[in-house]
C-alpha cells in the first residue's frame, strides 16, 4: 500500500552567502555579459520566476523591463567575480511558482558545461533535500528535477560554476540565456511512475470554478491512501478568501463524494461514475430514510447514468464506512473501503474486487448557501492516476 500524500510543505526560505570551496590561488574571473534568465514559449504561462528576497537573491539577480538577469562581475562588497581554479555556489536567488492549472517537472536548459543550477528547496525533490534543475542531462520522466505542485514555489535556487583552474575565457566570452521549462506530469508517458518517485499524488478542486487553481489555496482537497483497505480523506478549506460562507450552510442536507471508475469493466466505458461514496446529511438524497449524517454508496448498475444508480446507505453495506475528522481550516471527511468486504455484500452490486480504480471527481454541495455546488475542475485533478486495492 502507498501513502499518496496531497500537498508538500513549503521549504523554509534561508539567505545564504556564497559557498566557494576548492583549492587554488584567489584568482577571480569577471564575466563581461550577465546572463539572461528566460522562460520557454510553451511554459510561460506556467511559472513564475522572481529575486528571492535574500541577501543573494539582491546581489546576484536583478528584474528590468520583466526580464530577469544573473550578474556575477562583482559583489557590493567588493568581489571581484568567480574564483578560476575553484568550485563557486552561490545559493538562493531564484524563487519558481507553478501558477498554472497542473503540477509541473521544472528543469532548466542552455547551461554551459562549467555552470549548474539546482535547488536546495526539499519539498520539490524526490529525495527530500535538494534537486538538480539541469534538463540538458535529466529527463523530465528522470526523477531528478522538481516537481511543483499547482500553486506550489520552489524557494532557494542556486548556481554552481565550476572552473577549477580551467581557461576562464569560457566564463569572459559567454553571453546566453538559461531557460526554464516545464512539463505537465500528466502529459509525460508514466505519470503514475513519476508521482511515486516524488511520493506525491494530489486530486485538487478548484475556488473558482473553471480557473484551474489548485494546491494549499483549493476549496477541496483529496488524499487518497489505496490498497486492500482504501481511505480517501476529502478537506474543506472554507477559511480562503475566495470563499463566502462556511461549509456546509445546510448541515443536514449537504454532500462531500468522491466518484471512482473501477477497472472491473474498463476504464472510461462511459461517462458515468460506476461508484460514487460520500458523506452526506441525513435529509440528502444520499442517504434516505436515515436519521443522522453519514456514508452512501451509489451504484452504476447500468449504462443510462443515473438512472441506472442505486443508493445503499453505510448502515446497510459491509466494507464501507464514513466519518467527520480534523481539519483545522474548515471540514474534513474520511471515508474508508474494505475492497474484499465490499465485493462479498450483495448490496454493493460488486461482485468481485477490481485490481485498479480512478478518481474521476471530487465533489461537495452544501445544501443550499453560500458556498453551492462546486466540483474539481479536471485540469486539477489527478485525472486518470490509477490506485491499487492490492
Amino acid at each position: 500500500m502507498q501513502r499518496r500524500k496531497l500537498i508538500a510543505g513549503i521549504g523554509s526560505v534561508a539567505a545564504g552567502a556564497a559557498a566557494v570551496t576548492g583549492t587554488g590561488a584567489l584568482t577571480s574571473v569577471n564575466a563581461e555579459r550577465s546572463i539572461a534568465v528566460d522562460v520557454a514559449d510553451d511554459s510561460d504561462a506556467f511559472l513564475a520566476i522572481t529575486p528571492q528576497r535574500t541577501s543573494n537573491g539582491s546581489e546576484y539577480a536583478s528584474t528590468s523591463d520583466g526580464e530577469i538577469k544573473f550578474d556575477f562581475t562583482e559583489t557590493s562588497v567588493g568581489g571581484g567575480g568567480l574564483n578560476r581554479n575553484a568550485e563557486t555556489i552561490i545559493r538562493d536567488i531564484l524563487q519558481v511558482r507553478n501558477q498554472g492549472t497542473q503540477d509541473l517537472i521544472v528543469g532548466v536548459t542552455g547551461l554551459p558545461e562549467f555552470m549548474s543550477i539546482f535547488s536546495d528547496d526539499g519539498s520539490v525533490a524526490a529525495n527530500g533535500n535538494s534537486t538538480s534543475l539541469n534538463q540538458d542531462n535529466n529527463s523530465p520522466s528522470s526523477g531528478n528535477l522538481a516537481l511543483l505542485r499547482v500553486g506550489e514555489t520552489m524557494n532557494d535556487v542556486g548556481v554552481i560554476f565550476r572552473l577549477n583552474g580551467e581557461d576562464a575565457s569560457v566564463l569572459e566570452n559567454f553571453s546566453g540565456t538559461l531557460t526554464f521549462k516545464a512539463v505537465a506530469v500528466r502529459d509525460l508517458s508514466n505519470p503514475d511512475e513519476v508521482r511515486n518517485k516524488y511520493g506525491l499524488d494530489e486530486i485538487a478542486s478548484d475556488p473558482e470554478p473553471q480557473t484551474g487553481t489548485g494546491g494549499p489555496e483549493s476549496l477541496v482537497t483529496a488524499e487518497v491512501d489505496d490498497g486492500a483497505t482504501t481511505t480517501i480523506t476529502m478537506n474543506v478549506n472554507d477559511q480562503i478568501e475566495s470563499v463566502d460562507g462556511e461549509f456546509p450552510a445546510n448541515d443536514t442536507s449537504f454532500l462531500v463524494e468522491a466518484n471512482l471508475d473501477i477497472s472491473s469493466d474498463g476504464f472510461g466505458e462511459s461517462q458515468n461514475d460506476d461508484m460514487r461514496f460520500s458523506y452526506a446529511g441525513k435529509d440528502s438524497a444520499e442517504r434516505p430514510a436515515a436519521t443522522s449524517d453519514g456514508g452512501s454508496l451509489k451504484r452504476n448498475t447500468g449504462t443510462d447514468g443515473n438512472t441506472n444508480r442505486e443508493t445503499t446507505i453505510e448502515e446497510e453495506l459491509e466494507g464501507f464506512s464514513a466519518e467527520e475528522v480534523n481539519n483545522p481550516n474548515g471540514e474534513g471527511y474520511e471515508l474508508t473501503i474494505t475492497w474484499s468486504e465490499l465485493a462479498d455484500d450483495e448490496g454493493a452490486n460488486l461482485n468481485r474486487v477490481p485490481s485498479e480504480f480512478q478518481v474521476n471527481e471530487v465533489f461537495i454541495s452544501d445544501g443550499g448557501g453560500g458556498i453551492g455546488q462546486n466540483s474539481a475542475n479536471p485540469r486539477a485533478l489527478g485525472i486518470n492516476e490509477t490506485y491499487s486495492t492490492d
